[in-house]
């Protein structure tokens, strides 16, 4: 385990809190079946990325 000092657990937080955001708000004009499709893979990905991290 690495010591993680307040600011860069901060931004840590914030980093893995964004994309988190972003797969919630998916935006109404791409929510056709392409779009949701793509925003899916990329959303499922990150989690996989950040659950493989944690």
């Amino acid at each position: 385990m690495m010591m993680l000092t307040l600011e860069s657990a901060k931004a840590l937080h914030y980093a893995v809190s964004l994309p988190r955001t972003l797969c919630l708000w998916t935006p109404s004009e791409a929510a056709s079946e392409h779009s949701s499709r793509i925003w899916n893979l990329i959303c499922s990905s990150m989690e996989s990325a950040q659950n493989k991290r944690m």
